[in-house]
């Protein structure tokens, strides 16, 4: 850890080099060097720093109503009041729009109807300490995803080869219960309005589906060494 031992008012430089020796017992050569270059600037001439200068998320295209993103910046100026703009906005259509106290990022109710989104963005924030006049980007890169493009992807594969073992005909239990089908629409889409929902397309009279957890189960007993296929 580094200290200060005298005040920094009145120094004479605006920078150092400060040298610091490591020292490794039982080593040749015991010592090595690192320098650290140590700039002092008056309060008023930090900028504000991004906690993250780069971002890359998804955005949905059904959760308009939900930010999907969040900018936030810090600055040494404790009292400084920062705020948060999208450079260009016109640009990108208007289809972001930014809180500019807390930095969170949305995006508007008129996309639903717009047919010339694009699937990738970049935004550049500007977070501004207006109280001295200073600022600094944080940039956004955004996956614009669509709601028809949310098609549910199997876990595994989307071919299922399971060996069962026999049931009796009074084992009921087993027979509910014999595997499950697992797909998933995105391992980021957690709204409730969008489930995945399951169905046997063949017109079988072997199995039944749970629409929800996508368990498979047997109407009747099955025959021993038997192989059956449905979709």
């Amino acid at each position: 850890y580094l200290r200060l031992t005298n005040s920094l008012i009145g120094l004479s430089q605006s920078s150092y080099w400060l040298p610091i020796r490591l020292t490794r017992y039982r080593a040749h050569p015991p010592h090595t060097f690192i320098h650290i270059h140590i700039s002092i600037r008056q309060e008023n001439f930090y900028l504000p720093q991004c906690i993250d200068i780069y971002q890359n998320v998804k955005a949905y295209d059904y959760s308009i109503e939900y930010p999907f993103a969040r900018i936030e910046a810090k600055s040494l100026n404790k009292n400084s009041f920062i705020e948060y703009t999208i450079n260009d906005n016109d640009k990108n259509d208007k289809i972001f729009s930014i809180d500019k106290q807390k930095g969170f990022i949305q995006l508007l109710s008129t996309i639903q109807n717009n047919r010339r989104l694009k699937s990738n963005y970049f935004l550049t924030i500007n977070a501004s300490d207006n109280q001295y006049k200073l600022s600094t980007n944080c940039y956004l890169k955004i996956h614009l995803i669509r709601r028809h493009q949310l098609i549910p992807k199997f876990i595994y594969s989307s071919i299922y080869n399971i060996d069962l073992p026999e049931i009796q005909y009074h084992s009921g239990r087993l027979r509910q219960r014999l595997f499950q089908i697992i797909a998933l629409l995105d391992n980021q889409v957690y709204d409730k309005k969008l489930e995945v929902r399951y169905r046997i397309v063949d017109s079988n009279q072997h199995f039944i589906i749970n629409r929800q957890t996508g368990y498979i189960a047997a109407k009747q007993p099955l025959n021993p060494y038997t192989i059956y296929e449905f979709h």
